[in-house]
């Protein structure tokens, strides 16, 4: 289940949730890049445990800058 893509301003870098196997727990935020904007997207990434934890991260937002990622973080309290 992906969902909430968010494009970089030069269409190289796509951002989105994925509750794909490889994760950190449920939804997770990830990457994928590719080298020209003719190009397919490949080289896909999960953000990694700096971003992502057991709780979900989701609804990624690229701002401005290019460099800083606004998303929401949902803990399940049961």
């Amino acid at each position: 289940h992906d969902h909430a893509p968010c494009l970089s301003s030069d269409g190289l870098t796509l951002y989105f949730g994925s509750e794909r196997q490889g994760g950190y727990g449920g939804h997770d935020l990830w990457r994928a890049s590719r080298k020209s904007t003719d190009a397919p997207f490949g080289d896909l990434q999960n953000l990694g445990p700096t971003i992502n934890t057991f709780i979900q991260e989701e609804d990624v937002f690229l701002a401005a800058d290019d460099r800083t990622l606004l998303f929401f973080r949902e803990q399940n309290t049961g």
